[in-house]
């Protein structure tokens, strides 16, 4: 599975449509070590709506899927986690794909950014948005 130019295009496109009837991310703060509790605070967009919550997880991306399923409730379900350097360097872009099923239907999310916890998290959102969008 590989994300393509399109679907990053769509996601800039929607993201300047101020959230309409889509979830967007508005920011986010991890914290994660050894021997404790990943916590995430997840800030979202709908229709205009901001909306912020924590949650706790085995590690910041779990965290970081929690905290947004306490949010969108979507009932999704994680089926795969693939990460991906699109360039080389310090500086280097992650594209994260992930498979998500809920309602029957299994979709797949795209996301990149150079943070691999925010490529994640809009990984996770494009498919959540699949989701809910039938």
């Amino acid at each position: 599975m590989e994300c393509n130019r399109k679907v990053e295009q769509d996601w800039e496109e929607e993201e300047a449509a101020c959230c309409k009837d889509r979830w967007m991310l508005q920011g986010f703060v991890v914290n994660t070590g050894s021997n404790i509790s990943s916590t995430a605070n997840v800030s979202l967009c709908y229709n205009g709506d901001g909306m912020e919550t924590v949650a706790f997880g085995m590690g910041p991306v779990d965290a970081a899927f929690h905290a947004i399923e306490n949010l969108v409730q979507s009932g999704a379900q994680l089926l795969n986690y693939t990460i991906h350097s699109m360039s080389q360097g310090m500086d280097a872009q992650g594209e994260v794909i992930v498979q998500l099923e809920g309602g029957g239907r299994q979709v797949t999310g795209c996301g990149r950014s150079a943070d691999i916890i925010e490529a994640s998290i809009k990984a996770y959102l494009d498919g959540v948005n699949k989701l809910l969008k039938e």
